[in-house]
């Protein structure tokens, strides 16, 4: 499974990954108060948070092809929207 796949490459626990990235975008990204927040990481990151934001498994989330120097938006109203521009 992916679970198993993940924890192989660097040991920790994917529960444990998923919660603390999902904790750091809702305690400390979403608590800012600006209008527009850059937040710059790796699809593993966004994929998690697409993850857990949408109740979809870490299977159909690594699935989604993201292109390399694009970006995603997430509205705090509606959530991420996947749409992916270059």
């Amino acid at each position: 499974t992916f679970e198993k796949w993940i924890e192989n490459l660097d040991g920790e626990r994917l529960k444990s990954y998923t919660k603390r990235v999902w904790d750091y975008f809702k305690n400390v990204i979403l608590k800012q108060d600006a209008k527009n927040i850059l937040v710059i990481t790796h699809a593993g990151v966004i994929k998690t948070l697409i993850s857990k934001e949408k109740n979809m498994s870490l299977d159909e989330t690594f699935a989604i092809s993201l292109p390399y120097s694009g970006y995603i938006i997430y509205d705090t109203q509606k959530g991420f929207m996947v749409q992916f521009f270059k």
